[in-house]
């Protein structure tokens, strides 16, 4: 039995444009929930600081993570340098 594949990630906002950035986070959730192995997919702010951004992504094993990340619609997103990866949490559930 393969287990899922979860992570919560650390993002910085690097463009000051925040409706670009809160549609092109919106497009890539909505692209990305639609992959096979893909569980869910969210993105929350602080609400004390729109520019620090949380991602919480749970695939059904290791290798839809990886499928995901060499997705077009991925790899266009991180194009658009729109956010900075600080850090990446693999986490597992009960």
């Amino acid at each position: 039995m393969s287990q899922n594949s979860i992570n919560i990630v650390n993002l910085t906002a690097i463009n000051d444009d925040v409706g670009l950035l809160q549609q092109a986070l919106i497009e890539l959730s909505e692209k990305t929930e639609s992959e096979p192995g893909c569980i869910s997919f969210k993105f929350y702010h602080y609400k004390n600081n729109i520019n620090n951004i949380i991602l919480i992504e749970n695939f059904k094993n290791h290798t839809a993570m990886q499928q995901h990340l060499k997705a077009k619609h991925t790899l266009d997103f991180f194009n658009k340098n729109l956010i900075s990866v600080d850090t990446i949490e693999p986490i597992n559930a009960y």
